[in-house]
């Protein structure tokens, strides 16, 4: 192990220990790892309309499409390199362990056959047209082993998924969080641009090489993208560029994505509504948006805390970045919950989107396993 690895890990394991605000994080395609801290153990809100005014790390729960509010991490403390790394582990040193660490709660997790019925429910409701499309997900649990290395975790995930958003985060009195995240909600560019994506559509590779694309997870991407479109011209946003629709990999898995580029000038002072109004996506949520949402307060027992919502670091390293917080697992004391979802239309077969869900846990699960 390096010296950057072994001084990053024993900040990590200082932090936790501590029960300070803090976030880790590795960017898509980058490198180094930056880790985030705030010296009071307060969580602080932010209101979507107003991020532009907030600098430090933004986590926006599922239910923020409702409240309308998010949280984020102060960055008293921010590292990127080695001699930092040092510097916060001196710093936070002085701070008191935490004698025992507060959990918000367990969740519910699905059995197979509630799964299979819940999800022959919702197609039946698209059926009738009551939506086009929505999304189904579930808790999957494991017990936490008490010698749990969380730090490890995270470089595992780090090492293995380099196209992805790798984090870890936790706020004073909540569970810890850990994902690996292919999914961009919006980012800024070193173009001056802002970039959205339209991500939807899942099989293995070796799956994909062999039968390609059907019409499903195909009409499943222009849901996602004709929404992103329907957004931007209704804040009279016109002088985007609409990339061609690919293929892109994500640990063992494809999703098909269309990028969208717009020039910072264009989006202005608009950028929180724009926020506001493309979360959720049709890719975790369904449309039409609030019937999709109201059918998944009917259906799904569990809560989707953090899963399905944003987050990314906002201001800092003259970074704006926020993703979808997919491929995630919450640790709360006694089980490591894999939230894990797959969106549901007509020509969804139950069995089919049960055996999807198992292929996205293997994200996390793969390197827990380890």
């Amino acid at each position: 192990m390096t010296k950057d690895k072994e001084i990053l890990q024993k900040l990590l394991k200082t932090l936790l220990n501590k029960g300070l605000p803090f976030a880790a994080y590795r960017l898509p395609g980058e490198e180094n790892v930056n880790v985030v801290v705030q010296k009071t153990k307060r969580k602080l809100n932010f209101d979507v309309n107003e991020i532009c005014k907030r600098e430090g790390f933004v986590a926006a729960p599922f239910e923020s499409v409702v409240s309308e509010t998010g949280n984020f991490i102060k960055a008293d403390y921010f590292a990127s390199k080695y001699d930092d790394y040092k510097k916060i582990v001196n710093a936070v040193s002085e701070f008191t362990n935490e004698e025992k660490p507060k959990f918000n709660g367990d969740n519910y997790e699905m059995t197979k056959q509630e799964y299979l019925d819940t999800a022959e429910f919702l197609i039946n409701q698209i059926k009738q047209g009551k939506v086009e499309k929505v999304v189904l997900s579930r808790v999957i649990k494991e017990p936490v082993d008490k010698n749990i290395d969380l730090s490890s975790i995270f470089l595992n995930l780090a090492g293995k998924y380099k196209s992805a958003f790798v984090y870890l985060f936790t706020f004073p009195g909540e569970n810890i969080w850990i994902g690996a995240t292919p999914e961009t909600l919006i980012k800024e560019n070193a173009n001056n641009e802002f970039e959205i994506v339209s991500l939807a559509g899942t099989m293995t590779a070796d799956e994909n090489k062999e039968k390609g694309w059907s019409e499903k997870e195909k009409r499943e991407q222009k849901y996602v993208t004709g929404y992103i479109e329907s957004k931007l011209s209704g804040l009279g946003i016109k002088d985007f560029v609409e990339e061609p629709v690919k293929t892109v990999k994500a640990g063992h898995l494809v999703h098909l994505n269309t990028t969208f580029r717009i020039p910072e000038k264009s989006v202005g002072g608009k950028l929180g509504e724009l926020v506001k109004r493309l979360h959720p996506t049709p890719a975790v949520c369904g449309l039409a948006k609030v019937d999709a949402y109201n059918l998944i307060h009917r259906a799904e027992i569990h809560e989707r805390r953090y899963y399905t919502g944003y987050l990314g670091p906002w201001g800092l390293d003259n970074k704006k970045q926020l993703f979808v917080n997919l491929r995630c697992a919450e640790i709360n004391g006694d089980n490591m919950c894999f939230y894990v979802g797959g969106g549901l239309t007509e020509d969804s077969v139950p069995e089919k989107e049960w055996e999807e869900t198992l292929q996205k846990a293997k994200t996390l699960l793969s390197v827990m396993e380890q």
